[in-house]
Order: C-alpha cells, then sequence, then structure tokens
C-alpha cells in the first residue's frame, strides 16, 4: 500500500519539477482512465480477497495520475489528498484481509463466510476502510474523490470531463466489489 504511492509520489517530484505544464496531459488521462477501468473489473473478476485488493490498489492508482495529469493547483491537490488516503484506507484493507485469513485460514470467497456473526469486530475493521476505498460519504475516500472530480470538471477539457465520468464508474465498480466481498465473506452463512 505504501510502495505504490512512493512510486507515484515520485511522478508527482518529476512532472511538476521537471515538465510543468499549463494544459492537461491527453496521454496522462487516457492512462489514468484505463488504470482505473482496468485495476476496478479486475477485482470483480477474482475471488481471492488478496487479488481484489490488489486490483483495487491498482485500480486507484488512476485516480492518482487523474489528479497529475490535469496539471492544475486543484488537480494536483485532489491527487495528493487521495494519496494519503489511500496509504491509510488500502493498508488497513490489507490488514484486516490477513486478520480474515490468520482466523480462517482461507481467502477464498468461495469458502468464506459468516464473519459478521463469528467476528463481529473483524466485519466494522473491513467496512469502514472498504465504503471509504468505494468513496461512500462521509469517509475519507469521498472527500478526495470529490476533490478530484471537482478539479476534473473545473478544468473545462473534454478529457477532463470523459476521465471524470470514467472515475465515478470506477468508483462504482469499486464499491460493487467491496460490497462483493462483504456479502459473501461476512453476511452469507
Amino acid at each position: 500500500a505504501l510502495l505504490t504511492k512512493a512510486a507515484v509520489y515520485a511522478l508527482i517530484r518529476v512532472q511538476t519539477m521537471l515538465f510543468p505544464r499549463d494544459d492537461p496531459s491527453v496521454l496522462m488521462l487516457v492512462l489514468a482512465a484505463a488504470t482505473m477501468l482496468v485495476g476496478t473489473l479486475g477485482a470483480l473478476a477474482q475471488s481471492d480477497l488478496h487479488r481484489i485488493l490488489s486490483f483495487t490498489l491498482v485500480g486507484h492508482i488512476g485516480y492518482m495520475l487523474f489528479g497529475l495529469a490535469l496539471f492544475s493547483v486543484a488537480g494536483l491537490a485532489g491527487a495528493i489528498l487521495y494519496l494519503v488516503h489511500h496509504i491509510v484506507v488500502q493498508a488497513t484493507l490489507f490488514l484486516v484481509s490477513d486478520i480474515m485469513q490468520a482466523e480462517t485460514g482461507e481467502r477464498s470467497l468461495r469458502r468464506l463466510g459468516g464473519l459478521a456473526h463469528a467476528f463481529p469486530l473483524t466485519a466494522v475493521l473491513f467496512f469502514i476502510p472498504a465504503m471509504s476505498v468505494s468513496g461512500v460519504p462521509p469517509l475519507s475516500g469521498f472527500v478526495a474523490k470529490l476533490a478530484l472530480f471537482q478539479a476534473g470538471i473545473g478544468s473545462g477539457a473534454i478529457w477532463g470531463y470523459v476521465v471524470t465520468g470514467v472515475a465515478v464508474l470506477a468508483g462504482l465498480l469499486t464499491l460493487m466489489a467491496m460490497s462483493r466481498v462483504w456479502t459473501l465473506a461476512f453476511w452469507r452463512p
């Protein structure tokens, strides 16, 4: 959860210090949108909890690239806010998944079930960051995504609008992936 953000931080430093721009980078916006979609769709296709979280992590790197690609103060602020939020939330999700594995001996959603009844604290520890990474208000993921959406719409560029739409879709797909984990691992008997 932290090492991938170090790479994004390096990108932010290099792009803003060595290659400053006044307009959005279309190539970076397209790559950000593709990253969001590939990561979240990949998360939906998995049944192993660690793989779901790994694909979600990849998809959410796209949000940070989106903020950087806008090359505006609002976009950069949104990217940095999202970076800090994602370090905490994604690390928490990986730690809770390890707790789940220690408690049950399983990582496969096909074999997990009933954890909300058996381990209520673990259920709460998973639910809150899962909803935050999905962007549910009033959690930190919502605030960070809202900052990026406002920066994308405020850019005035057509690609900013398009990638903002893709980011909203990726957020909904992330919510579906986290809801699927919650339903299968925690609610199902």
